[in-house]
């Protein structure tokens, strides 16, 4: 590992540090948590939330009759967070830093509620940022985020005791 790669990975170690710090004092307020990273007002603000759950069917053809669908099973269940980040207010960009930080250590993390509510284990699928009213030395002072998590899946052989 090169000196550049190891004080890149260094310095973005040290900003996720910043993003959890900045999180542990908003820990009343939270809206959802990722794992250990926390969404509030204060910190990656969540402005809309979206969940898409994938059923697979398979199209039976059926001789003098129509088709008919036969269920195979559960497909992928899509969770979307969008939100927005003001740098210079609260939060920073050591928010986004963090997100790929957990996102790139390739684990299951529980998805949670701030209501308590368990959606269960998320991987995290994509991070993407979006900053705009620059600053004059290329800052962004709004930051839109979109967070993409995928449910982990079960690791069970048990077909539910069906059989």
């Amino acid at each position: 590992m090169s000196i550049i790669s190891s004080i890149s990975t260094l310095a973005s170690l040290a900003k996720g540090a910043l993003g959890v710090a900045v999180q542990l004092q908003n820990t009343s307020r939270i809206m959802y948590m990722l794992g250990p990273f926390m969404f509030s007002r204060d910190t990656a603000a969540p402005q809309t939330i979206s969940r898409t759950n994938h059923y697979e069917w398979s199209q039976q053809a059926r001789l003098g009759r129509e088709n008919s669908n036969q269920f195979t099973g559960i497909g992928e269940d899509t969770i979307e967070l969008e939100g927005v980040l003001y740098p210079e207010y609260k939060g920073g960009t050591e928010q986004i830093t963090l997100m790929r930080l957990m996102a790139e250590q390739g684990k299951a993390l529980m998805f949670v509620s701030g209501s308590g509510f368990v959606y269960g284990e998320y991987c995290i699928v994509d991070v993407e940022e979006k900053g705009a009213y620059l600053a004059a030395n290329g800052n962004p002072k709004k930051v839109e985020f979109t967070l993409t998590l995928q449910r982990y899946g079960t690791d069970e052989d048990d077909a539910g005791g069906l059989f």
